[in-house]
């Protein structure tokens, strides 16, 4: 009876941090996939914003690209996420 007891709390211990870890993995995975989305977002609006610069001439182009240069950083770290990814 007491082995049984035993054997009944080491199974229900077993599902219970196998569970964990499935819950865990899904949290993960759910993480990176939305990680991913807002990498190519953030790449999408960078690549459209530099086909606007490209196309807008004078004091306009000019703040365009001072937009540009300050999201640069933030598209190379996209690439870089969508790169490992």
């Amino acid at each position: 009876m007491t082995s049984t007891r035993t054997l009944i709390s080491t199974i229900t211990a077993l599902v219970f941090i196998f569970s964990s870890m499935h819950i865990a993995a899904e949290v993960t995975n759910t993480n990176l996939s939305e990680q991913i989305k807002s990498a190519q977002g953030q790449v999408d609006k960078y690549k459209s914003l530099r086909l606007n610069c490209a196309n807008a001439k004078g004091a306009s182009q000019k703040q365009c690209y001072r937009k540009l240069n300050a999201a640069t950083g933030d598209y190379k770290a996209a690439k870089r996420l969508l790169g490992e990814a």
